[in-house]
């Protein structure tokens, strides 16, 4: 997986798009009010978190879940860097040789 559109993770997010190539994504997010994920949904997946509500409250009753959540960047990190396929958000002061920077926002 090189770089990828910020519409191809968008609909990563939004559970709309499961793999990239041959390789199955898993979408990782913040748990709760984490000003990260608020940025992350209003710059990446152009919602805010009343819009994002409604839309996973009609997914849940088309048999779609969100994204697993994790209680910090830490854990984002270590779960991306042991897990083929996931995909996370964390601070660009995080970003090192361990994980592989995809898309910038």
């Amino acid at each position: 997986m090189s770089t990828v559109t910020r519409e191809q993770i968008r609909d990563i997010f939004l559970q709309k798009r499961h793999t990239l190539g041959d390789l199955k994504i898993i979408p990782l997010n913040l748990v709760g009010q984490e000003p990260s994920r608020i940025a992350f949904e209003n710059a990446v997946l152009g919602m805010d978190r009343d819009r994002l509500n409604a839309y996973w409250v009609k997914q849940h009753f088309q048999g779609n879940s969100p994204p697993i959540t994790q209680p910090s960047h830490e854990s984002i990190k270590a779960f991306v860097q042991n897990v083929e396929g996931a995909i996370g958000y964390v601070p660009s002061s995080m970003a090192d040789s361990s994980v592989k920077v995809i898309y910038e926002f």
